[in-house]
């Protein structure tokens, strides 16, 4: 089961990743709810795909930082670590071998799809 460890100014909190997307930011309406006003109210959203699961900025004031840049979209691969305004994410998946060797590190740029990153 994949899982989001969640670096806070008050602590480390885990959320385990069950439904197919989840949803971060400030609102009460979100999967993940992060009380911190460096991030959006609808900040980012984690979906699986049939690589592994993909981070989309959802047009946020920060964005997404991922491996040192900011992205749009990133597929996450087991241990990957992103950053939301000041906090900081690390994404772990433990599915299966197979799943954590299949998945792409490299962010996707805005105009690119899943469908081109298979074929890259």
């Amino acid at each position: 089961m994949a899982k989001l460890i969640i670096h806070e100014n008050a602590g480390v909190r885990e959320f385990e990743i069950v439904d197919e997307e989840v949803r971060i930011g400030r609102e009460l309406d979100n999967n993940v709810r992060i009380a911190d006003p460096c991030v959006s109210r609808h900040h980012a959203i984690i979906r699986r795909a049939e690589k592994g699961y993909l981070i989309q900025d959802l047009e946020s004031v920060n964005g997404i930082i991922y491996k040192e840049e900011k992205v749009k979209e990133a597929l996450l691969s087991d241990g990957d670590q992103f950053s939301l305004g000041q906090i900081k994410i690390i994404f772990q998946s433990h599915d299966s071998k197979e799943d954590t060797n299949t998945h792409s590190t490299k962010p996707v740029q805005r105009d690119q799809t899943l469908a081109q990153e298979a074929t890259q």
